[in-house]
């Protein structure tokens, strides 16, 4: 019976130490609105609108998690517009569910925002599977 009382106390301990941990993360991010991507680069935060991005028509071929091709094509704006094309190594995408993903710098022409409905999602032509597939994307980090 007290090793039961134990081990209650100690999932409830770790339970609350979890929630604390959580709500001061979720608090330390820096908040987007519907239609906003934060960029950040050379130190410095910009909001970028997407409703504001000079779109273009794509089309390309992904692999799904399987090695299935899909043909897509929509518009958005390639990454490269968007960050430049060098004085970096890397750009990390990240979505709203914390989910990110690297596009390196000699990848970055390869690389598309698809926006569609008012959100951005990372497309990478030259990803043979879809692990760089990232969906409501609402942070560009250049590094």
């Amino acid at each position: 019976m007290k090793h039961k009382k134990t081990l209650l106390a100690a999932i409830l301990i770790l339970g609350l130490v979890t929630m604390l941990f959580a709500v001061f993360y979720l608090n330390k991010r820096e908040k987007t609105e519907a239609g906003e991507v934060l960029m950040v680069q050379d130190g410095k935060s910009r909001k970028l609108r997407l409703d504001q991005l000079e779109l273009s028509a794509f089309s390309g071929t992904i692999f799904n998690r399987k090695g299935e091709q899909k043909t897509v094509s929509g518009e958005g704006v390639r990454l490269s517009d968007v960050t430049g094309t060098s004085g970096f190594s890397e750009v990390i995408l990240t979505s709203d569910d914390a989910y990110n993903a690297v596009v390196k710098v000699e990848e970055v022409d390869q690389a598309w925002l698809w926006i569609e409905n008012g959100e951005a999602r990372l497309l990478v032509f030259s990803d043979q599977n879809a692990r760089r597939d990232v969906k409501h994307v609402v942070r560009i980090e250049v590094k």
